[in-house]
């Protein structure tokens, strides 16, 4: 059996249980808002996936969306370049937070739209080397859009331009309506922080697959963020849907059409707004075959075909994500076969691309395998991996500390029964 062929079967019988019931949740969602002054904005890439599954799900249901959805081309990036105006401060904080630990210099580099020939070209010189080698923080980024380069010049006119564009997108979208329902897969929000800080008019909440405040610090934008399949900071093996947390580019993979992520926005020859990802087959690439996990998905909708009872559909979610959570906590060599997403590339105009797990040849020390499994984006698949013989036994020890931190965290009332 072809690799593409068991990842297909596997989101077939656990992903599209899990996707199904929250496009049933998102419909009651939907049903208790106030329909009339409100708008749902399925945010590119995730959420334009999300938005074909919702379409599939009311369609099965011979029911309307009680409220209006639209795509919504947007990107962390974009919203960024686009909120930085009329929101310094948050864009400053969500940008210093995904550049931890990077330069400057990477920074500049993610800023410049791919494939578009600027006004001025960013040269060695254009930016002192002492500017392009700090780490990013407050004061360096700061610096750089103040800089009196020709970079910075450019910069800030960019990001005025950016701003207009961006504001004038979001008001085209919402039309009358003052609450916009951001949908997306999750996980922080960032993206809902930075719009809503620079678009105070609207209130905006952000309703995703899973939500977890994984920074450890206050997001005030989490008191109006909500997640339908899972909505807390840390795994819990009592939550067996919080696995996604231990891997969770099982989730984002597969919403993921082959498409660029939103770099920057430009003024349509009739006035509208458009931006680097128009096209007129986005319909077709956002639902194009090939993608085994989301066609997998998609089987599922197509074998259920007619409505279902809620208690059906929270039965199959149960059993789903239970497989879900012992197949990442305690993969086999066939889960591990199954679930491997392949390459991740960094979004925010970042470059290159990092495995989830590394194949490991019997010449790989120990060092080294450990050093794998510690920045793997899927540990317990990449410690099966790099240690056949007893791999499952370190991610049985890791499951127990996992379990004995989760009931160490339950009110004692709860322990006593």
């Amino acid at each position: 059996m072809s690799e593409d062929v068991t990842r297909r079967q596997f989101a077939a019988e656990v992903l599209g249980p899990i996707f199904y019931a929250y496009c049933h949740r998102l419909w009651l969602f939907h049903m208790g808002t106030d329909n009339a002054a409100t708008v749902a904005l399925f945010a590119a890439r995730g959420g334009l996936r999300l938005l074909a599954l919702y379409d599939r799900f009311l369609a099965i249901r011979g029911v309307s969306s009680p409220v209006p959805c639209h795509q919504f081309m947007i990107s962390r990036l974009a919203a960024a370049k686009g909120c930085y105006l009329r929101a310094p401060e948050v864009v400053r904080e969500q940008v210093v937070r995904i550049f931890h630990a990077q330069t400057i210099g990477t920074l500049t580099s993610a800023l410049l739209p791919p494939g578009t020939s600027l006004p001025i070209q960013l040269e060695p010189g254009a930016l002192s080397e002492e500017l392009m080698r700090k780490p990013v923080s407050a004061v360096s980024f700061d610096a750089l859009v103040n800089s009196d380069s020709e970079y910075g010049l450019w910069l800030r006119q960019h990001l005025e331009e950016q701003g207009d564009l961006l504001c004038d997108y979001v008001r085209e979208l919402a039309g009358k309506s003052r609450r916009i329902l951001l949908c997306d897969t999750g996980l922080y929000g960032c993206t809902q922080a930075m719009l809503a800080a620079a678009n105070s008019e609207l209130d905006w909440t952000g309703v995703y697959f899973g939500k977890a405040n994984y920074t450890g610090e206050f997001a005030p934008h989490h008191l109006n963020a909500f997640g339908l399949i899972f909505d807390r900071d840390q795994p819990s093996l009592f939550v067996p849907a919080t696995a996604f947390l231990r891997y969770w580019h099982i989730c984002e993979m597969p919403m993921e059409p082959p498409l660029p992520s939103v770099a920057y926005y430009y003024r349509g020859s009739e006035g509208q707004t458009l931006c680097n990802l128009e096209a007129r087959s986005l319909k077709a690439m956002v639902e194009k075959p090939g993608n085994p996990y989301y066609d997998g998905i998609c089987d599922f909708f197509d074998a259920h075909a007619e409505p279902r009872p809620a208690a059906d559909i929270n039965r199959d979610f149960r059993l789903a994500t239970r497989q879900l959570q012992r197949r990442i906590y305690l993969p086999t060599k066939n889960d591990v076969r199954a679930m491997t997403v392949g390459n991740r590339c960094p979004d925010f105009g970042r470059q290159g691309e990092v495995p989830a797990v590394v194949t490991v040849s019997p010449k790989t020390t120990a060092v080294r395998k450990a050093l794998l499994v510690r920045d793997a984006l899927w540990q317990e698949g990449q410690t099966r991996l790099a240690f056949p013989i007893f791999g499952n036994l370190l991610n049985a020890v890791r499951w127990c500390l996992r379990l004995a931190a989760n009931i160490s965290q339950l009110p004692l009332a709860a322990i006593r029964r």
